[in-house]
């Protein structure tokens, strides 16, 4: 999965929900399932909504928070974007 984000400097460059709003026109309109996008974020909110729509998430989390409870929790918690890296290779 790691090839998919050499060269990638922002989330700009894969389709950021900025872009377009919300998360779901996204997938739609890149003809692609929701359970093969890989969210990726350092906000509690942003991954239980990118889960609530199907996707699979990381929490990167930087500040020593809890993620807290619910029924969205992230398929991974890294500690920052290096260790995102290692497990990706």
């Amino acid at each position: 999965m790691y090839q998919f984000f050499v060269g990638a400097n922002t989330s700009t460059d894969f389709g950021s929900a900025d872009n377009f709003g919300v998360y779901r026109p996204f997938a739609t309109g890149a003809n692609l399932q929701h359970g093969n996008i890989l969210f990726v974020a350092n906000h509690a909110f942003d991954c239980i909504g990118a889960k609530a729509w199907g996707f699979r998430t990381v929490f990167i989390d930087r500040r020593k928070r809890p993620f807290g409870e619910g029924p969205h929790q992230p398929d991974m918690i890294v500690k920052d974007f290096t260790e995102l890296k290692t497990i990706l290779s």
